[in-house]
């Protein structure tokens, strides 16, 4: 006879609470490259500075609100099962689209032909 074992791995807030953390210097460091006037004389070109600043500060700024959401979030991170593994992004889309196939089921049964 073969049991149903599932494992549920949570993640870690205090990782995730120290990533945040190390990224909120990257996020300043290039914020100030974005805002900071450059001399004329220095060595890179102060609109190459500013386009770096700016590239950096949406990535590492994405990454921390990406960080802060998932502070928050009390979905599994990965789940072992039977099936396989499954990812905690794959698993929430796939409850999402179930909720909204479900929602769009009910709708469609409720007596509303469309004619």
């Amino acid at each position: 006879m073969q049991t149903s074992r599932t494992l549920v791995i949570r993640y870690s807030k205090s990782k995730i609470v120290g990533l945040a953390l190390l990224t909120l210097p990257f996020v300043a460091l290039f914020a100030y490259a974005v805002v900071h006037r450059y001399r004329p004389d220095s060595r890179y070109p102060a609109d190459l500075m500013r386009l770096v600043g700016v590239l950096g500060a949406i990535g590492f700024g994405s990454l921390l609100l990406y960080l802060v959401v998932k502070l928050f979030d009390r979905a599994a991170g990965l789940v072992l099962d039977a099936q396989g593994f499954i990812d905690g992004l794959v698993f929430a889309m796939s409850s999402f689209f179930d909720r909204a196939k479900a929602a769009e089921g009910a709708s469609l049964s409720s007596g509303s032909d469309g004619v």
